[in-house]
């Protein structure tokens, strides 16, 4: 789905994302868990990261 117009995106600082990373890779943690635990609002967020990490 595009950008709507004045629309406004969240920015998540990169030691949350490395956290979110490192506990999917390392932990084991479902993508689920960690939304909730670092309160990101996209669960799919935490999956484009991943995939951005592994490349």
């Amino acid at each position: 789905m595009p950008a709507m117009k004045g629309q406004k995106f969240k920015h998540y600082p990169e030691s949350l994302k490395a956290e979110a990373v490192r506990l999917f890779i390392e932990d084991g943690w479902f993508y689920r868990k960690i939304t909730e635990h670092l309160e990101i609002h996209d669960k799919n967020r935490v999956r484009v990261w991943v995939r951005k990490y592994r490349v």
